[in-house]
């Protein structure tokens, strides 16, 4: 319906304007240049994938987060191929988690929505409240493994 496409065009606008500002890859940069620990690098990128594909679509966010960690990526020796694989695993699961957590993180998100309107009217809040726990719950899941 109407407000489905509302909803999608809204996360898109969003979308674009943190993109056209370049806020997106700021965000990312300034956050993950303060981390001076290889080991919590990892745990930091995927935080960062799940915050930044609430509210950029989780499919750009893995493209946006992969050219930010590339200039790293590149100077690391080949030893470290475990490592760089970690990083993008990381920033993957972050994003797929991510794009549960709020309605205009995904479009399936807002079909789903949609579709549950007739049985009961979910707001914006509504479903963070009950997605953001099971994102959190997922996230500490994925960095134990």
């Amino acid at each position: 319906g109407a407000p489905v496409v509302m909803l999608i065009i809204g996360g898109y606008s969003i979308s674009a304007a943190m993109s056209k500002f370049a806020l997106d890859k700021f965000v990312a940069t300034a956050i993950l240049s303060r981390v001076r620990n290889p080991v919590l690098f990892p745990f930091v990128l995927m935080n960062l994938a799940l915050f930044l594909s609430m509210w950029v679509s989780n499919v750009a966010t893995p493209v946006l987060l992969y050219s930010v960690i590339q200039p790293i990526v590149r100077g690391m020796p080949a030893t470290a191929l475990p490592y760089v694989k970690s990083l993008i695993l990381a920033i993957s699961i972050g994003s797929n988690i991510g794009g549960m957590a709020t309605p205009i993180a995904s479009p399936q998100n807002a079909v789903a929505l949609s579709q549950l309107r007739d049985l009961q009217e979910i707001g914006f809040l509504e479903w963070m409240a009950a997605a953001l726990p099971q994102c959190f719950l997922m996230i500490v899941l994925a960095q134990c493994l």
